[in-house]
């Protein structure tokens, strides 16, 4: 995924399938939530992996984007709240 910063000039070395895919899957069968990992430059690859979370997700959930700095602040943030 090419951060939304990107400069039209940048947009030429960011690869776009350059990373992971996570995709979430409802297994109906076993009740569960399935986060999924493939590799985004070739998606008919074996899944790289798989990863049951604590719950399950609801229908409807959307991701988003934060770069490494954005999450750093965030994790801190989260700790100096006292959680």
């Amino acid at each position: 995924m090419c951060p939304a910063t990107t400069t039209s000039r940048s947009l030429i070395s960011c690869a776009a399938d350059r990373g992971y895919l996570l995709s979430l899957r409802w297994n109906r069968a076993a009740g569960l939530t399935e986060l999924l990992v493939h590799d985004a430059s070739d998606l008919r690859r074996t899944l790289l992996g798989r990863v049951g979370p604590p719950s399950r997700v609801a229908f409807g959930f959307h991701d988003g984007w934060a770069d490494r700095t954005t999450l750093d602040r965030a994790i801190v943030a989260h700790r100096t709240d006292g959680r």
